[in-house]
């Protein structure tokens, strides 16, 4: 349980009837998510108002409701909060938690693999220590509001992701945080329509840098580019990659049934890893959180076993294996980089001896360079030897079909497509807008040998 003091923790408080000292689970702030024990967040919505169902957070087991909306906060009965306003409200209980919590956090952000990262993170360190991360991809300010809110009371190491999608973000969020470590995974087209182009980009990632109390900085070797003058005298930077400059140098790659195995060298020693997944690019975040692990002084044995036990967020490179159908489940997210990234890995992957097909949909929050991306990709997709492309979307209707490359328009005709096909290995990838998890659950339907018509 964790301890809440509601005349410290919510700087606009209005009124409350409850103990003044609550121990709750977790923060929540849908009603249909509380469990017992867990305090119900009522924000107000566009469209609903979050403080109208509290009486189905009481009924799920919720401790205490906090309301921003006095006509229901005077129908509840006991143990709730009125203030001005819930949004305002859980920041400062963030703001409070942190204050009041002794955890050594370290802070995560980069274009790509940002979630890979801090999970693979958090499991080595929770082998040695009592370890925390944020919520699934909780990485805008409510998110981690939220996540900092639940901090428990006695921690270790707490990880975060920091994400964006305009200027001034990352450093706004890092400043709130307060990490003393920082990762940058990687410096890509993410986002690049609400940035512009790839300077702007790194400018904002590099921000998480400029805070006061990160004191070391993790980034990828062809990044340091971006660096400025005066984060490099102010932090101990550290670079992961593949050249004999990186500080911790990935080396000697094999390719095992269902993964890698690879070696690295960091102050002059070297360690041996082993990752069972097929995504080739999940050996560079392993190899930060290593890296990070090592400098915290994490025992190798630890980390060896976490990252080979390591398994993807959901959407994020699951695998689901049937008789005659496999599904790599990649649609959280995408860009041209993870994209390609996730192509050169099914490629040269053995994919349980089965064709291997590629459904790739379109990508959010490239307005402006949709021609120039998608014509990249679509080149790229032609080099590929072993694998069929399909790309699906409405922006994909002028593009005509290619070798080993198809277009549809809509998931529709995608499914009549697909109807004729029982077997293979299919890797499912888009912005998470375009809900390809659908495409995802009818393919898990036909490997469960019920074919959709």
């Amino acid at each position: 349980m964790k301890t809440l003091n509601i005349k410290e923790a919510f700087k606009n408080l209005i009124d409350y009837i409850s103990p003044t000292i609550v121990e709750y689970n977790n923060v929540v702030i849908n009603s249909k998510e509380v469990k017992k024990g867990d305090i119900f967040l009522a924000l107000k919505g566009t469209n609903v108002d979050g403080n109208s169902f509290f009486k189905e957070a009481y009924e799920r087991g919720a401790i205490l409701t906090v309301f921003d909306n006095p006509y229901f906060y005077n129908k509840a009965s006991i143990n709730k909060v009125l203030v001005e306003d819930s949004f305002n409200a859980i920041k400062s209980f963030g703001i409070w938690k942190l204050k009041n919590n002794f955890a050594k956090r370290v802070a995560i952000t980069g274009s790509v693999g940002k979630t890979t990262t801090k999970k693979l993170l958090y499991e080595i360190f929770s082998k040695q220590y009592q370890s925390y991360m944020s919520y699934k991809n909780y990485n805008n300010e409510l998110g981690i509001a939220i996540s900092c809110a639940n901090i428990p009371d006695e921690v270790d190491y707490a990880f975060f992701e920091i994400g964006t999608n305009s200027k001034g973000e990352i450093k706004k969020y890092t400043d709130y945080i307060r990490p003393e470590v920082a990762v940058i995974t990687k410096i890509a087209s993410s986002h690049i329509g609400r940035f512009g182009d790839l300077n702007e980009i790194a400018a904002e990632k590099f921000s998480i840098a400029e805070t006061d109390s990160v004191k070391e900085l993790w980034l990828n070797e062809n990044d340091t580019v971006y660096l400025k003058d005066e984060i490099v005298k102010n932090k101990k930077i550290f670079t992961v990659g593949f050249s004999e400059k990186a500080d911790f140098r990935i080396i000697d790659i094999k390719s095992l049934d269902g993964g890698y195995e690879f070696y690295v060298k960091f102050n002059r020693d070297k360690f041996k890893f082993q990752i069972n997944h097929f995504y080739y690019h999940f050996i560079l975040n392993a190899s930060m959180a290593a890296g990070v692990a090592l400098r915290e002084g994490i025992e190798y044995d630890y980390i060896y076993q976490a990252i080979k036990e390591f398994l993807p967020e959901e959407k994020r490179g699951v695998v689901y294996n049937y008789e005659n159908i496999a599904i790599i489940d990649d649609t959280y997210n995408a860009s041209i980089d993870s994209i390609t990234a996730a192509l050169k890995s099914l490629d040269k992957y053995k994919c349980f001896n089965k064709d291997k097909i590629a459904i790739i949909g379109e990508i959010a929050e490239i307005e402006g360079f949709e021609d120039e991306i998608y014509e990249k990709l679509i080149e790229f997709a032609k080099k590929l030897s072993g694998v069929t492309v399909i790309f699906c979307g409405d922006y994909f209707d002028k593009y005509e079909d290619f070798e080993n490359i198809k277009f549809f328009n809509n998931k529709q005709k995608l499914y009549k497509y697909l109807n004729n096909i029982n077997s293979g290995c299919f890797l499912v990838k888009a912005s998470r807008s375009k809900k390809f998890e659908e495409i995802v659950d009818y393919l898990i339907t036909k490997g469960r040998g019920k074919y959709a018509v």
